[in-house]
């Protein structure tokens, strides 16, 4: 569904992705971990667009994106939920999702769908979303992600700043998604989050994919202290 080759960005002059490699089939989800700076969010904003690629290539669903801006990206089925839950906070739960309304009745997800998926945010529907809770503005963060009715949706750092309890919540709401066969990559620092609930799992270093294993036999094969120090 997601396939990276030789993906290669830059931030000005400076050179941060050297040659990412990365592969996500339809259902499954992986993880892309990483310490601190080691590229996480770069790859996730150059899969999206929004950094350029100076070298590689982006395929959607086998149809290559790479030379597409970021919005065009998005009508092919490729969203992006941003660390921090960054929503728009003088608008209500209900209008930050209906700003990304489907252009097709047909589209398979809806305001509806998204409440019954967060039942507590059809709670809030008239709610500013700068009143919410840190848990609330994930969940409204993801359900908006969501409305794009994408093919991969990418997560950066969604259990940054969270209690545990909302971590907890979000794990489930990450096996919801994938009983529902949505294919997601997962930008995360806490690797036991991650390796919970993900198929596979990208060690990333300065730029690059080090390492690649199962989630399953990942926790013991040594390449976590290698590459993440733990």
């Amino acid at each position: 569904m997601l396939e990276v080759e030789g993906l290669h960005g830059h931030y000005g002059a400076s050179h941060v992705l050297h040659g990412v490699d990365l592969q996500a089939s339809a259902g499954e989800l992986v993880a892309l971990l990483g310490r601190n700076g080691a590229g996480k969010t770069t790859t996730l904003s150059a899969l999206m667009g929004v950094v350029p690629a100076s070298a590689g290539r982006i395929r959607l669903d086998g149809e290559d994106i790479t030379e597409l801006p970021a919005f065009r990206r998005l009508r092919k089925g490729l969203a992006m939920v941003p660390s921090g839950a960054r929503v728009f906070a003088d608008l209500t739960v209900e209008e930050n999702l209906q700003v990304v309304r489907p252009r097709h009745t047909d589209d398979p997800w809806t305001v509806q769908r998204v409440y019954e998926l967060f039942p507590k945010l059809g709670d809030l529907r008239n709610a500013n979303a700068k009143n919410l809770s840190g848990g609330e503005r994930q969940m409204l963060a993801v359900g908006r992600g969501l409305m794009a009715n994408p093919k991969v949706l990418l997560l950066d750092e969604p259990s940054e700043g969270l209690a545990p309890v909302v971590v907890q919540a979000l794990g489930t709401l990450l096996g919801q998604l994938r009983e529902v066969g949505l294919t997601m990559v997962l930008a995360e620092q806490q690797h036991r989050f991650a390796l919970r609930h993900a198929d596979r799992a990208f060690l990333i270093e300065k730029g690059a994919i080090r390492h690649t294993e199962s989630a399953a036999t990942l926790e013991g094969s040594g390449a976590l202290q290698r590459y993440l120090g733990v």
